[in-house]
């Protein structure tokens, strides 16, 4: 349920950002698209819990999820989840950004 070290100050921030959200409702993540995958295990209390801050933090600062979050389990088999997660992923980008290069490359070409 704790951020990893290398991504406290990223937490903070969000953390931050959300407080003055509540204040000043001013979407500063608009244009931003993501995808998230959360490491847990299911035994822990708080299962996931950074994979779910992250993910719903970013959506409420006003990012596109481009796929719902994924949510890995230690506790069965996290290898085969994210495997899962990532197909799903991969799929979704090639959908989204390869149709749209050559859409954009054909506008240019006529």
């Amino acid at each position: 349920g704790e951020p990893t070290d290398n991504s406290n100050e990223m937490v903070q921030i969000l953390k931050e950002k959300l407080l003055l959200l509540e204040e000043q409702p001013q979407p500063i993540l608009n244009g931003l698209e993501y995808c998230v995958f959360g490491l847990g295990n299911r035994q822990y209390e708080h299962f996931n819990a950074m994979g779910k801050f992250f993910d719903e933090a970013l959506e409420k600062l006003g990012a596109q999820r481009v796929i719902p979050l994924g949510l890995g389990d230690d506790d069965a088999d996290l290898e085969a989840d994210f495997e899962s997660w990532k197909e799903t992923m991969w799929a979704a980008l090639k959908k989204k950004y390869c149709n749209e290069a050559v859409i954009a490359k054909s506008s240019t070409t006529e």
